[in-house]
């Protein structure tokens, strides 16, 4: 959901062959028309840099579209981006984090959830930057919760704002309702409504996006 009448996030879900999944979440500095101009040209970038290419390391696209940036970029234009790719028969996720919220994985039984942080800084800023690429096994029914810092940086009329903790709270409230059977749109619904009610008459102050994905594999 754009702040304005256009946004600066940006996500995809790219297929790669009949087993792999590229995942995109972005994030461009600023908003309104500016933001998305930029975030095309992300999108134009993950496809000339990432997933065209088979045999593709995250942190190699990522490292590849941070210096396709800092070329064509005004200096203090940045963005934060989230780029993995997923094993959708062995539930192998491989990811680098360039400085992207950090996307977190909840699996039943364990009450603390695990923040997909292994990458590097935000794009656009130093050309040649090193980035790392971290890997986590899902299995059944784990949870894999992406978003922009429009979920957990949302206020309420206090000031207050919506947090990571909240977050936490309304995936594990959902899971223990849901025991038996988990859905992505239910999920991703309820984390919204909760937003949006904590929120409650305070207007949308940046650009909101959620993805929820859970795993089959066994």
């Amino acid at each position: 959901l754009p702040n304005s009448q256009v946004g600066g996030d940006y996500y995809d879900l790219i297929p790669m062959g009949e087993e792999r999944l590229g995942i995109i979440v972005a994030d461009v500095s600023g908003k309104g028309i500016g933001a998305a101009i930029l975030m095309a040209n992300i999108q134009g970038l993950v496809n000339a840099y990432t997933y065209s290419q088979s045999n593709i390391k995250t942190q190699d696209a990522t490292s590849n579209i941070n210096n396709a940036l800092c070329e064509s970029t005004e200096p203090d234009k940045f963005v934060t981006m989230f780029c993995a790719i997923l094993d959708t028969k062995t539930g192998a996720l491989t990811y680098t984090n360039a400085g992207h919220n950090h996307p977190f994985v909840y699996r039943a039984g364990r009450k603390k959830p695990e923040a997909l942080d292994v990458g590097g800084m935000i794009l656009g800023i130093i050309r040649n930057a090193a980035y790392s690429e971290g890997s986590v096994q899902l299995k059944k029914g784990d949870i894999l919760v992406l978003y922009s810092d429009g979920v957990t940086e949302a206020r309420n009329p206090n000031g207050d704002m919506f947090d990571v903790k909240r977050l936490h709270e309304v995936v594990r409230k959902y899971m223990a309702a849901n025991p038996d059977s988990f859905s992505a749109r239910q999920l991703l619904d309820n984390i919204y409504n909760a937003v949006h009610k904590f929120s409650a008459s305070a207007s949308l102050t940046d650009d909101l996006t959620i993805v929820v994905l859970i795993s089959t594999c066994d």
